[in-house]
């Protein structure tokens, strides 16, 4: 274990519950508080008591991970297959290796805008909340109030 408070995502989150919970390592997971979660698009295609359970969407303190980061590289991997089919397994390797120092490298420098994007959009999240509390106070809102907070929503979608 890594810690206390973790949480595991699997594209079977909901079944490896049950195998954690009978395995040898059950009570050491009880006492540091994992917790199974299914990644965030293959848990839309699981039952809607699953979901509640497991689905990071509904979990307190998953924030706005989606799980899915192992899917992301091997995807991005599919791309050297048709150039390493035919390689000898020394370049195989090499070239898989270059792809992956690659990868590190331009998720490293997306780092900064990524969380420079999740910061902003937590922070209109906020004021669109504190705004339709305010709002929902006052009666006979004008419909320019309407529009503005419904042109932050828009923004909040905005993917980086």
């Amino acid at each position: 274990m890594h810690g206390n408070d973790q949480a595991i995502g699997s594209d079977i989150g909901c079944s490896l519950s049950a195998t954690l919970a009978a395995s040898s390592i059950a009570q050491t997971a009880r006492v540091a508080n994992v917790q199974l979660v299914v990644n965030a698009f293959h848990g839309h295609a699981h039952n809607r008591m699953c979901q509640l359970q497991y689905h990071p969407l509904y979990l307190p303190g998953t924030g706005l991970e989606d799980f899915e980061t192992c899917e992301h590289v091997f995807s991005s991997s599919n791309a050297t297959a048709a150039l390493i089919r035919h390689a000898s397994y020394f370049h195989y390797i090499q070239y898989l290796d270059l792809h992956f120092s690659q990868w590190d490298a331009d998720k490293y420098a997306e780092l900064s805008t990524l969380l420079l994007f999740r910061l902003v959009r937590q922070l209109i999240w906020f004021q669109v909340a504190s705004s339709l509390t305010t709002t929902s106070r006052l009666s006979g809102s004008s419909p320019q109030t309407w529009q503005n907070l419904m042109h932050i929503v828009r923004c909040i979608q905005m993917k980086p």
